[in-house]
């Protein structure tokens, strides 16, 4: 069957050239499409507090986002000079809020907040016309939406460095352990054109993450370019044999087929257990990566050999002598030492099991950013969190919302005030929009005589004591704008309306329609009392109304008031939620700090609102989510991945022991590797941690599972201490270029990129790799020997019974 497979494939190549061709200008042209997510509270589970706080405020609150604005005082720059900007950065498209905010002698702080989300595109164009307004003064910038741009301008820029320079280093890696020099082009064709096609159909998912879009070329470039060495290299063997071009392929693909597809799974088994992280992030990673791994293995199938037919002249003219990699003298040493190695290293792997245990783990960073180093220098860390709260409809429940402000404020952690600053609706005109109705305050906000106000109150049956304020300055100005909107109406049913409609229709008509007299209004309404017939407090409302409207500047005055307070409504109250929004002295970054912060806001909040729901989002928050579903998904990906590869391997090589053993092997090496960590005092990023266990479980396993073949492959002939040293000999050349190109790709993506989620990414592969390799060359192979007996007897298959029987004759 396979060969059948493979025959038709090598027949109908060009068919299959232009399929791919199809699909590459297909996936060139999808590729724009693909939204990168910076923003990583949208894969946390539904069931979190952030995620019920997130929607909550999206489906009842604007968005907003804050902007820290650092300005250096000088000789020109002085209060007037600040409080001009601030009108000007208050009256600009896309600002909410702007204020005066923290001062020391060199520096004014200006808090911004914006009326767009932290990773709306919208908030960045808001952040570089701010940046515009202020060309002419020295100033530094930070906040969420600043970071997002700096971290989608840094990834964008060092893709492609890390890209460019890793095939630089491959290629060389690929000239020097090929067997013709053209090798490596045929390589890079078949990997870029899998690479390509992975990229231009992640439109599928929408969107996805701002990790996955970095490290998806490079880790597919290093994870899958053994598939092609494997075919071409097989491809080369039946050729020696004598078999002709096209013969040598068929062959070639036959017997690559089991191999390749064996490899591809153990990876994709490992990348798959990121799917069932309940941070859906994983879920995304694995997807765009196992796909890639898919794209991959199928390019290398229908594309390849192919390829191989068109180039085989250059391939043969270009052909030289590869490195020579016999590795005879590591099967000397296992040979002589495979009780001590396996000793040695066995209690190793039990020493950095303990330590690796003890790792420090990193829920949130802050991007690399000089500007925002500075605000840090001058006024110290500073991040947002958001308390969505039951809605506050009356006095009391804003005393409520001021006691909650003032025992927030109290908060500290090692003699530090953590909360710096609170903002909500009680505090929207200094807070007296939230204050029961003085009719003195209104009286100063609006212009209008007590008297005015006193018979408005009657009028809208407002209650003069416990009426919220924003209640009566909102209700006067829907008032006017009602009068403004339907004059016309109004004028023309005037003969028809009854007393309760009497004041609304001479507003129409005073404003919008002509200026007449009261006694013309009157005059004009047949079906109601002559205006001296009405009672005098009637009389008096629409004597003090018909002053008040003939002064258009007290009503543009209560239309700005409006607004403002509208504003702050819309900004801190829904019709279901109130929210306060909290500046803090620490950030997410600072994970202990963090967490003891959240834990005794919590416990603010619930001291007063007992028994309400209420939630909390941020940054802040978010990290402090995920760290809590952290251990599980650790213990959930770890235990996927063991016993997906676990099932596969036993499929494949047909053993109950060597499956174990393989496992073992690669397990012990990524506890060196994570030990290593917590031995030089460096913190590791979550996600990164997550993401090279199942790499470097998926992957460098395969390395194993090559010389396990081989040496099993030996084994139905020779003994034991031939089999390995023929196992070595023949796996070492593959182990040590894929291996070499995998810790290549994980040191650059270390070196190049200024973001610690995908520079962590780099440093660990690169660093478990190596030691996967190390593990492999010489642990395995001591187990293996020690354990032949076991080993073979406990094959799953008949061709094993001839091997033990000779076994029991050794």
């Amino acid at each position: 069957m396979l060969k059948k497979i493979s025959k038709f494939i090598v027949d109908k190549r060009y068919i299959l050239f232009g399929l791919f061709f199809i699909f590459l200008i297909f996936s060139l042209v999808f590729m724009s499409h693909t939204n990168v997510n910076y923003d990583l509270s949208k894969y946390l589970s539904e069931d979190t507090e952030t995620r019920q706080a997130l929607k909550i405020m999206e489906d009842e609150f604007s968005a907003t986002s804050s902007v820290n604005l650092m300005i250096k005082k000088t000789d020109t720059v002085d209060e007037n000079n600040l409080n001009e900007l601030v009108t000007k950065l208050n009256n600009m498209d896309g600002v909410t809020l702007a204020s005066l905010a923290k001062s020391n002698d060199n520096y004014q702080m200006i808090s911004i907040m914006l009326n767009t989300g932290d990773y709306d595109k919208a908030s960045q164009e808001t952040v570089l016309k701010i940046e515009e307004l202020l060309k002419d003064y020295t100033f530094y910038v930070s906040g969420a939406s600043v970071n997002s741009m700096t971290l989608e301008n840094n990834i964008e820029k060092e893709v492609k460095i890390i890209l460019l320079v890793a095939v630089l280093i491959i290629l060389a890696v690929l000239l020097l352990t090929s067997h013709s020099w053209f090798e490596p082009v045929i390589f890079l064709i078949v990997i870029g054109v899998s690479i390509l096609i992975n990229m231009g159909t992640n439109f599928i998912f929408g969107s996805i993450s701002y990790i996955t879009q970095s490290v998806q070329a490079i880790l597919q470039l290093a994870l899958a370019m053994d598939y092609s060495i494997i075919l071409l290299h097989a491809y080369e063997e039946n050729l020696t044999k004598g078999y002709d071009d096209k013969k040598a392929i068929i062959h070639a693909l036959w017997h690559s087929l089991v191999s390749i597809f064996s490899s591809a799974l153990t990876t994709i088994a490992g990348l798959s257990a990121l799917m069932f992280m309940s941070f859906t992030i994983g879920f995304d990673i694995g997807m765009v990566l196992s796909k890639g791994i898919l794209c991959s293995m199928l390019t290398v199938f229908l594309l390849m050999p192919g390829l191989i037919l068109l180039c085989r002249k250059p391939l043969l003219k270009l052909k030289h002598k590869p490195l020579s990699l016999k590795g005879n003298w590591i099967h000397k040493v296992v040979d002589v030492a495979k009780i001590p190695i396996s000793v040695v290293l066995i209690i190793l792997i039990g020493v950095c099991f303990v330590l690796q245990q003890h790792n420090d783990y990193i829920f949130a960073y802050e991007t690399n950013s000089p500007q925002s180093e500075k605000i840090k220098k001058e006024f110290g860390s500073s991040s947002q969190m958001v308390i969505i709260l039951p809605l506050a409809k009356t006095s009391e429940d804003y005393q409520k919302q001021i006691e909650l402000e003032e025992r927030l404020k109290t908060i500290q952690i090692d003699n530090q005030t953590i909360v710096s600053g609170v903002t909500s609706m009680s505090n929207v005109q200094d807070g007296m929009l939230v204050q029961p109705m003085p009719i003195d305050n209104l009286v100063s906000m609006t212009g209008l005589e007590v008297d005015t106000i006193t018979m408005i109150y009657d009028f809208f049956k407002l209650d003069h004591e416990t009426e919220l304020t924003y209640n009566v300055v909102l209700t006067i100005d829907d008032f006017l704008l009602k009068a403004e909107n339907e004059a016309l109406t109004a004028y023309d049913m005037a003969n028809t309306l009854h007393y309760d409609n009497f004041l609304m229709a001479y507003v129409y008509i005073k404003l919008n329609v002509e200026k007449i007299t009261i006694k013309d209004f009157v005059n004009k309404i047949q079906t109601i009392d002559e205006f001296e017939q009405l009672e005098e407090p009637k009389k008096n409302l629409i004597i003090q109304m018909d002053a008040l409207f003939q002064n258009q500047t007290m009503i543009n005055s209560i239309h700005e008031i409006a607004s403002q307070v509208r504003t702050g409504v819309s900004n801190f109250n829904s019709d279901k939620h109130s929210r306060m929004v909290i500046n803090l002295d620490i950030t997410a970054s600072q994970k202990e700090k963090n967490k003891k912060t959240i834990e005794l806001i919590k416990k603010e909040v619930s001291n007063i609102y007992n028994g309400e729901n209420h939630y909390l989002a941020g940054q802040n928050m978010v990290s402090y989510d995920i760290e809590k579903a952290f251990k599980s998904d650790l213990l959930k990906v770890n235990l996927i991945t063991i016993i997906a590869i676990l099932i596969i391997l036993l499929i494949s090589l047909k053993s109950l022991l060597l499956p174990i053993i393989l496992v073992f092997v690669i397990q012990g090496a990524i506890y060196i590797s994570m030990s290593t960590s917590y031995i030089f005092n460096q913190p590791i990023f979550f996600m990164s941690y997550l993401i090279c266990i199942c790499i470097q479980m998926g992957a460098t396993i395969d390395y194993g599972i090559i010389l396990t073949s081989k040496y099993l492959y030996s084994r139905k002939e020779k003994d034991k201490n031939e089999s390995m040293k023929d196992a070595i000999r023949s796996a070492l050349p593959t182990i040590l270029t894929s291996g070499t190109i995998l810790v290549v790709a994980g040191f650059i993506v270390y070196f190049i990129s200024s973001e610690m989620a995908i520079s962590s990414i780099g440093l660990l592969l690169g660093r478990g790799t190596i030691i996967s390799i190390i593990l492999v060359l010489f642990l395995l192979p001591s187990l293996i020997l020690l354990l032949d007996k076991p080993i073979l007897k406990l094959m799953l298959h008949k061709k094993g019974e001839n091997v033990t029987k000779s076994i029991e004759n050794e």
